[in-house]
């Protein structure tokens, strides 16, 4: 058996790359996984603190 995990930024991104690999015989393993990963950072040239939010979904499969 092999094991395959893909990651994209967004969710239509990740459709297409599960269903491109389950053209070539991988089948999707469990649901999808989401995390948000928040950066927060102080600029001090313009004196306030700045944020940027990042989502990774991902998606295990199998083949054998």
């Amino acid at each position: 058996m092999e094991y395959k995990s893909v990651s994209e930024a967004n969710g239509t991104s990740l459709d297409a790359a599960v269903n491109e690999l389950i053209a070539y015989g991988w089948v999707p393993l469990g649901g999808v996984s989401v995390a948000v990963i928040r950066s927060t950072w102080e600029n001090k040239r313009k004196g306030y603190e700045e944020s940027e939010t990042e989502w990774v979904y991902a998606q295990a499969l199998t083949r054998y």
